[in-house]
């Protein structure tokens, strides 16, 4: 058994893996559910754009609007007491969350190209009197919107908007991050560039996002590169960078396997002769790596414990 067996034989085992989360989770999914490189997308897709459940402190941007209408204000004050709870937000945004698809055959369809443009979330806020959320959140076209970036341990809340399609393409957002958080943005200022070709207007951008082009924005008499990016194929840029993440970790893994001295090997007495595939399984909450009758865990076993996040929803 040569390598490439062995790295096509860890793809195939992987394939139930992410079938089984895209189901569980009700994610759209029309793709092959057998092909590993549109199951693995559509998963990632969905785990890059997902907020996981933690605390987090919560800051406001410095144009952030002070006056809101009544039923604005009182479930904003609910979502800002389920972030630094650390409950679950997620319901708050876009049904694209669940209903893009990496593997749909128009490109608009594929992801959500204003987070992967402009790295910020957009969650929907209601302008009239409800119960509770559900009462805004089934009903989504009377909303507002309420932009925000989210980090592991902070949520910055940038500014509440009509329900309009132009804001997704205003610039406006990001001059609102610089002017708060100017550290947030300086890993993507272009050094030493003065005169770079850049669009401002509404119109441009938008026609360039859906065309998945990415381009230099002028903040500030800065510019700035996109803080993911959307590459030629229409997905999110760190959806594809995991991809690849997965796929050179496999073939790290089949390296090893292929060491009749290394740890892998022998923890599992591997026998590359063997017709027997070396196969990665979930079971019990763990990662784990199975061959004949002998398993290793490697949920917290470096490099490959980031297999492991990567499949989990943490």
């Amino acid at each position: 058994m040569n390598k490439n067996n062995i790295i096509q034989g860890l793809k195939d085992s992987l394939v139930p893996i992410f079938r089984n989360k895209i189901q569980e989770e009700k994610l759209t999914f029309k793709g092959d559910i057998n092909c590993f490189k549109q199951v693995t997308l559509r998963w990632l897709d969905y785990k890059v754009r997902y907020i996981t459940q933690k605390p987090r402190k919560v800051y406001y941007a410095n144009s952030f609007p002070q006056k809101l209408k009544f039923h604005t204000h009182r479930a904003l004050t609910e979502l800002v007491s389920k972030i630094q709870l650390g409950l679950d937000i997620n319901p708050y945004l876009s049904n694209t969350l669940i209903t893009n698809d990496t593997s749909h055959l128009k490109s608009q369809q594929r992801t959500d190209k204003f987070y992967a443009h402009f790295g910020i979330h957009h969650f929907h806020l209601p302008i009239n009197d409800f119960k509770d959320s559900s009462d805004f959140l089934n009903n989504r076209k009377n909303n507002c919107w309420l932009f925000a970036i989210i980090s592991k341990d902070w949520a910055g809340l940038i500014d509440i908007t009509p329900h309009t399609s132009n804001n997704f393409y205003d610039l406006k957002h990001l001059e609102s991050i610089y002017d708060s958080w100017p550290e947030i943005l300086e890993p993507y200022r272009l050094k030493n560039v003065y005169n770079a070709v850049s669009y401002t207007d509404t119109e441009s951008i938008k026609k360039l996002r859906n065309a998945d082009i990415n381009t230099t924005f002028p903040i500030r008499n800065n510019y700035y590169m996109s803080p993911f990016g959307i590459t030629g194929y229409g997905t999110n840029s760190i959806t594809t960078d995991r991809f690849l993440k997965i796929n050179e970790l496999l073939t790290k893994l089949a390296s090893s396997l292929l060491e009749p001295n290394s740890f892998i090997a022998q923890s599992i007495q591997f026998n590359h002769a063997s017709l027997d595939q070396p196969k990665l399984l979930m079971h019990g909450g763990e990662l784990y790596l199975s061959y004949k009758h002998n398993v290793l865990k490697l949920t917290q076993l470096y490099p490959y414990n980031q297999l492991y996040q990567i499949i989990e929803l943490h």
